[in-house]
């Protein structure tokens, strides 16, 4: 009785060379991208689900009368701020083993190599996609039990990305990865907590989609601006039309007969010619 379709998990791992000197360090930084990237304020609206499914592994849709949209408002009506994204986990370790700092890192690689490989297997439930966020940051830090000053800012982290796969690619990962750890050693370089206003980001908002870019806000052909119209978006437009007249398709149904299989042309080898990138819409 479950989602047949669950939400997918991305999930990628940064170690850094020290612990930043406070949180509000990885607050504001992760704030500074959240302003720069829209699809990490965003929450979707619409469930996307088709008038009906049309093949026996309901792959195939078939009209989409409530489609999913990103929403993408500016950070303070979000309804979330960067410390909903982020999060700490804490590892106590002790000073009274016989190789402190070879165990002590043991202990940051599984607490932060479980948790992967939690986030990766659990699929995307951990976040309400209708409300956001669509991603989270997880601090793995090394606390030591038997000091006032806890946290140990001399000895690694790690950072646990985790993100609704819908938002995100491992390129675009990478590119916020690096934007985020940027911001966390200009703040730790700065006397205060935030980014210095000159370097404060530019609020983005989310680009038109490339639909919308070739054929205009009402997607009609009318609207299409020949002079702003080069030939490598005209022949793209063109594949992903021709696409439009193929049939979809259709695995035939598991209770079929095995004649039945052998005389549908648009079975199985079809299937595989798609899937294969052998055809229009196959890639």
């Amino acid at each position: 009785g479950g989602d047949p379709f669950p939400q997918m998990s991305h999930v990628s791992t940064v170690t850094l060379s020290s612990t930043p000197s406070s949180i509000e360090t990885l607050y504001n930084a992760v704030e500074e991208a959240m302003i720069s990237h829209p699809l990490l304020r965003c929450h979707v609206e619409g469930d996307g689900e088709p008038d009906k499914r049309i093949d026996a592994f309901q792959m195939v849709r078939e009209g989409e009368p409530n489609p999913c949209t990103f929403v993408c408002p500016p950070l303070e009506q979000a309804g979330f701020t960067s410390r909903d994204v982020v999060s700490v986990v804490d590892i106590p370790v002790n000073e009274d083993s016989d190789d402190v700092e070879e165990s002590h890192l043991n202990m940051l690689e599984s607490s932060w190599k479980s948790r992967f490989a939690q986030n990766l297997d659990s699929g995307a439930d951990w976040c309400d996609v209708n409300r956001g966020p669509l991603w989270k940051v997880e601090l793995h830090r090394l606390v030591n039990n038997s000091s006032s000053d806890s946290v140990k800012k001399d000895s690694k982290c790690a950072l646990v990305f985790t993100f609704n796969h819908a938002i995100s690619d491992q390129s675009s990962v990478n590119m916020l990865i690096d934007h985020i750890v940027a911001n966390m050693a200009m703040i730790e370089e700065s006397s205060s907590d935030t980014v210095e206003d000159a370097n404060r980001a530019v609020e983005q908002t989310l680009p038109v989609s490339m639909e919308s870019s070739v054929l205009g806000p009402n997607q009609s052909w009318s609207d299409v601006q020949a002079d702003g119209l080069s030939l490598k978006t005209a022949s793209y437009v063109a594949g992903k039309a021709a696409e439009g007249f193929r049939s979809p398709v259709i695995l035939p149904d598991p209770s079929s007969s095995n004649s039945d299989q052998q005389s549908d042309s648009n079975g199985l080898l079809g299937a595989l010619t798609i899937i294969s990138g052998r055809a229009a819409g196959g890639e």
